[in-house]
């Protein structure tokens, strides 16, 4: 089904779908995480009454950063990550794009932008203490499991750029180090 209007994959009914499925939020309650408003749009993350972190999406991340005391400046645009998990433990910020299709497209041209988004989030945290802590994730449908050759060089691609992929029905806490 096209998406018309340039909607993204978040904003349809496939999109919004596996997003909901991958929801950092519903895996960290069920592991007995406590989630507690910080900031508008932040969660914070704990366990045994102990902060393990922060948990954010979309333009929460940029209220997490500003919560954070990171300056940022001001970019042309400001990308909004599906979900961010921000592991107090380790101080590393984890930034996860999810991506789900059931054939070749689009989507597939959309992947090859990551190594141009690890940098523009390394870049918020260049100066600060969590500069080689970033971890970024792309978390993806089934559908790119298959072991086509297509998908092998995207995804030494995506190695080679220090980021990572999970598919869905691995998808796991362990992502964010916890």
């Amino acid at each position: 089904m096209p998406v018309s209007g340039g909607k993204g994959g978040g904003n349809t009914k496939s999109g919004k779908d596996f997003e909901d499925r991958l929801s950092l939020a519903k895996l960290l309650q069920e592991e007995g995480y406590d989630l507690i408003d910080a900031v508008q749009g932040v969660l914070e993350v704990r366990r045994d009454s102990k902060n393990v972190g922060f948990l954010t999406k979309k333009r929460g991340f940029y209220r997490w950063l500003d919560h954070a005391g990171i300056t940022r400046s001001k970019r042309a645009w400001e990308f909004e990550p599906d979900a961010v998990f921000v592991n107090s433990q380790t101080r590393t910020v984890h930034i996860l794009e999810m991506k789900t299709q059931s054939t070749g497209g689009s989507v597939d041209e959309k992947l090859f932008g990551v190594s141009y988004r690890v940098k523009y989030y390394e870049s918020y945290f260049e100066n600060t203490a969590w500069r080689s802590k970033l971890h970024y994730v792309l978390a993806g449908s089934e559908f790119y499991e298959k072991k086509d050759t297509k998908y092998s060089e995207l995804f030494k691609y995506i190695l080679d750029c220090e980021a990572g992929y999970s598919f869905e029905p691995n998808f796991s806490l362990q992502l964010v180090g916890l």
